[in-house]
């Protein structure tokens, strides 16, 4: 299948270099494994191994250290990160597609990953929807996203909605909510500690049915 055209092209070289975004020393720094231990073991919680997207996979650097464990795949709206991504996880394992319009694979996966990915689109229901389409039965969307603005937050992309509009949302779409988390952060990429009262971004990860509504 051909990659869609995307919608938003605002995601090129100047964002990933901290202009416009809260990167605010650039992707690049994100290249260590550091920076992806808690993503990895809260994924590995759910799912031992398999086939994984990542959706806006950015430089590919998440999928990156997952492997040799899982089969990683990544999908980007900006044409430049997926350039990237190309040259550290193969060109065959990423494509630029926008989520909103469809994931651009022929294939079935164990897990989808969305991370700061669902507040920067308007229509959550299409890309959730889009995403719950190439799940396996039984697989698991691991979400993170803002709920509020931070204090250093320089992205004006931004939707936020609150937890629950999300959680009742996967409810009726067939998912079984796993796991909800809730983070106090300056900037996502700055400090993130576990927070339940005073939060600005939460994570969720919750297992599909198989049960497709349309």
């Amino acid at each position: 299948m051909e990659a869609t055209t995307p919608q938003n092209l605002t995601y090129g070289e100047d964002y990933y270099a901290g202009k416009s975004s809260n990167y605010l020393l650039g992707y690049r720094p994100l290249k260590y494994g550091l920076f992806w231990g808690r993503r990895i073991a809260a994924l590995k919680r759910h799912v031992t191994g398999g086939c994984i997207l990542d959706v806006r996979c950015a430089y590919g650097y998440f999928i990156k250290h997952l492997t040799p464990q899982f089969e990683c795949y990544g999908m980007d709206v900006s044409a430049h990160a997926i350039e990237e991504a190309g040259r550290v996880v193969g060109r065959d394992s990423v494509r630029v597609g926008d989520v909103s319009v469809e994931v651009p694979f022929d294939r079935d996966f164990d897990a989808i990953t969305a991370f700061d990915v669902i507040e920067h689109v308007s229509d959550y229901r299409k890309a959730i929807k889009n995403m719950a389409n190439k799940l396996k039965a039984g697989g698991i969307l691991y979400m993170e996203f803002p709920v509020k603005k931070a204090i250093i937050d320089r992205d004006q992309s931004h939707h936020y909605r609150p937890i629950t509009e999300y959680t009742d949302f996967l409810v009726t779409g067939g998912f079984t909510i796993q796991e909800v988390s809730t983070f106090f952060t300056i900037g996502s990429r700055i400090v993130l500690i576990p927070s339940k009262d005073r939060y600005n971004y939460a994570q969720i990860i919750a297992r599909f049915s198989g049960k497709r509504n349309g």
